[in-house]
């Protein structure tokens, strides 16, 4: 990961002249060499430490900045909503997310969607009020390791965004509500 940040961020702005010549084609290969190993396995970045994450920040800003010729000083986060996209810890997160939705859908592999149980579907839990809530069941761990398992952090990351989309959900339809 060290050798690889170290390499786009020292090459990169001395080949920039180039690939500004190749305007069209900067969006393009930006998403075929940077997007690509940002994301690659970014799953397992899950609990790193701030400082790996803003590595990646940093890569993923100087991307942004080739492909829309802004300067150093701007915000980067305008230029990323401009460009569709998501700051590194939020890919991450909705990478999981829909990995988990996948596997509610019985589109992931079997390994996966084992690691996804409903509440409604524990015996325990099937009269509660949250079996009705789209809530995942999430194991307890004993080390901090555990935690940033798929096991553990699928169902959290889904909880919380269920929780949200549901209140939002709710919201929004009494808006509609004539008086």
């Amino acid at each position: 990961m060290q050798s690889w940040s170290q390499t786009v961020l020292c090459h990169g702005p001395n080949k920039s002249y180039l690939l500004l010549m190749l305007l069209p084609l900067t969006t393009k290969l930006v998403h075929a060499f940077i997007s690509s190993r940002v994301d690659y396995c970014n799953s397992l970045l899950v609990g790193v430490t701030g400082q790996l994450l803003h590595r990646l920040q940093v890569i993923q800003n100087a991307a942004a900045r080739l492909v829309t010729e802004a300067t150093r000083y701007e915000h980067m986060t305008p230029v990323l909503r401009s460009l569709h996209w998501l700051p590194v810890w939020h890919r991450i997160t909705f990478k999981i997310a829909v990995t988990v939705y996948k596997c509610l859908r019985s589109l992931a592999p079997p390994y996966l969607t084992e690691y996804c149980t409903s509440t409604s579907f524990d015996a325990g839990r099937r009269h509660l009020r949250s079996a009705y809530t789209l809530q995942l069941i999430i194991p307890r761990t004993r080390t901090s390791y555990g935690d940033r398992s798929f096991a553990i952090h699928g169902p959290v990351v889904w909880n919380f965004c269920a929780t949200r989309l549901i209140s939002g959900h709710i919201q929004k339809s009494t808006e509609n509500i004539p008086v």
